[in-house]
């Protein structure tokens, strides 16, 4: 089965039977596949070109570390309360953890009008206000306009694609027997989804985001500083002065080569329905069933 959103596809095996979750909820112990594949899923399905008004990107962070899972949501609450008392119309929010086990918050918040650069100062106060006896400075936020929707969303989808084993999802802080909600998202979110059976076309469909997947990698990368800002994009002026024809520019090797072994599978049974994840966009994944359509059938 073939599902396409707005900015992305997934591509899968139906399972035969889904078995029906019985006995008591578990505590969501951080990031997991579910929870992973849930927050990329929501992000390949929301159709930036009908969003409304103004993105800003943040990251916000403090000192010490909560006490439990729910202090960090009630700090989480008092800060988005705040915002909606600014205006917000939407959001979405992603939580990690750095290396020494404190929590962050990485996220977009959208408002009806731009805000300005005080106003843009008021929301890392209203952040520190919120973390209260937790501690944390104004200099130690980042807050910043969201120049492409699309992009940003890639750099979300980048935070919730990693493994549960990266030290930004296995930090989770010992004392928290829990870890609670890991990612969210309030307000009116527009997205798009079809699905289609690709019957025997599922394998040549695989293979083709395969080859799409490797010739996308080796795209020359946009220079981003430490929070994943854009600097320079390929095709403005300065990365060409920076890199002529190409040359030297920034490459995903680790990507390149994960894309050349993303179907290889030892298990035969495994191997025939394993499934494809990836960032392309809806019109050129309709193309892509239109051309294999006209090809084989």
């Amino acid at each position: 089965m073939l599902n396409i959103y707005s900015n992305g596809i997934t591509l899968g095996v139906p399972p035969a039977h889904t078995p029906t979750p019985t006995g008591k909820r578990v505590a969501s112990v951080g990031w997991s596949e579910n929870s992973t594949r849930n927050n990329t899923v929501f992000l390949y399905s929301v159709d930036s070109l009908s969003l409304s008004g103004f993105g800003y990107a943040f990251t916000f962070t403090l000192r010490d570390l909560p006490e439990t899972p729910a202090h960090w949501y009630a700090i989480r609450e008092r800060f988005i309360k705040r915002c909606k008392r600014a205006g917000l119309i939407r959001y979405h929010w992603v939580t990690e953890w750095q290396r020494r086990g404190v929590p962050h918050l990485h996220g977009c918040l959208y408002f009806p009008e731009p805000l300005t650069p005080p106003q843009l100062k008021s929301l890392k106060s209203a952040w520190c206000e919120s973390v209260g006896r937790y501690y944390a400075l104004q200099k130690g936020q980042d807050i910043k306009p969201i120049d492409s929707a699309v992009g940003w969303l890639k750099y979300l989808a980048k935070h919730g694609s990693r493994s549960k084993n990266h030290y930004q999802r296995s930090s989770k802080p010992a004392e928290w027997v829990s870890s609670g909600r890991v990612w969210g998202k309030g307000g009116e979110w527009p997205v798009r989804h079809t699905q289609h059976d690709l019957g025997p076309l599922f394998y040549a469909f695989r293979r083709l985001v395969r080859r799409w997947r490797i010739a996308d990698s080796r795209s020359p990368l946009p220079i981003v500083d430490a929070n994943g800002f854009k600097i320079a994009a390929p095709g403005d002026e300065r990365y060409l002065q920076w890199f002529p024809a190409g040359r030297g520019a920034p490459r995903n090797s680790r990507r390149i080569r994960q894309a050349r072994r993303c179907l290889l599978c030892g298990d035969r049974a495994s191997s025939s329905v394993r499934g494809m994840s990836e960032w392309i966009p809806e019109g050129l994944a309709f193309q892509m069933v239109d051309f294999l359509e006209n090809l084989y059938l």
